[in-house]
């Protein structure tokens, strides 16, 4: 019989965040949709209602779905991975959304200079870049506002972790220097995990930066403001935060 949870069915276990629980449907297990990121950063950039925002890797669509809930005017997503894009617009029906939902390469995007937006948002993303200094740079051309949740480098707590530690190859790493500072871009490997489920990046590895080079890349591009929350050290899969940057 027709149902929303035929829908979802078609990625069965694959999903991550959990519907709401009002919408009597089954997903994954995470209180994604509860948007309690969104909701800190709302509060810190003093409110959401009548924003434009860019949202890039939405992944599941669940943050998409809480913008809209605090009085985004219009949200547009851009999704890289095929089956996250598709995922996205099953919950744009079954939700209602009005965000639009792109599939393709935002950096693109961003460089290509066309549009601007009161927040640039980006969770889940900057840790999969094999640039993510490039991104930042991208990201302040649209937006004077960035969001940021990201899994950071921490040299002490990763190296006391051999399951944390295993995907790091000092050896490949890279530096960039930006006004007098040396930057080390810490090589991760994803060690050829590619399957239908992966939510990565397109490219065999990417770069993670140690918090305090992500935030003198912000400052270096106008972000004097900057405001740290849910900084989790011990975070099970590595050190994350989040990151409100305003001009």
């Amino acid at each position: 019989y027709p149902h929303h949870q035929n829908a979802l069915n078609i990625f069965g276990k694959t999903w991550v965040a959990a519907m709401p629980e009002s919408s009597g449907l089954a997903a994954g297990n995470l209180a994604h949709m509860g948007g309690a990121r969104v909701q800190w950063a709302a509060n810190v950039i003093g409110g959401l209602a009548g924003k434009e925002i860019l949202e890039l890797g939405p992944f599941e669509g669940y943050d998409a779905y809480t913008f809209e809930r605090l009085g985004a005017t219009a949200v547009v997503s851009i999704e890289n991975n095929m089956t996250n894009f598709l995922k996205c617009l099953v919950i744009k029906n079954i939700f209602g959304l009005r965000t639009t939902f792109l599939l393709g390469d935002f950096i693109k995007f961003l460089e290509s200079g066309k549009s601007r937006f009161d927040v640039c948002w980006m969770s889940g993303v900057l840790y999969h870049m094999t640039d993510p200094i490039r991104l930042m740079r991208a990201a302040s051309r649209v937006s004077d506002i960035l969001f940021i949740w990201t899994h950071y480098y921490d040299d002490l707590v990763i190296n006391a972790d051999q399951e944390k530690k295993a995907p790091f190859r000092p050896n490949l790493n890279k530096t960039e220097k930006l006004e007098d500072r040396r930057i080390v871009l810490h090589y991760r490997s994803y060690g050829g995990r590619k399957g239908s489920n992966f939510s990565g990046g397109p490219d065999e590895h990417s770069f993670w930066l140690v918090k305090d080079d992500i935030m003198h890349v912000l400052n270096s591009l106008g972000y004097h403001r900057i405001v740290v929350g849910h900084d989790e050290p011990g975070h099970v899969h590595g050190p994350s935060c989040s990151i409100v940057a305003l001009r």
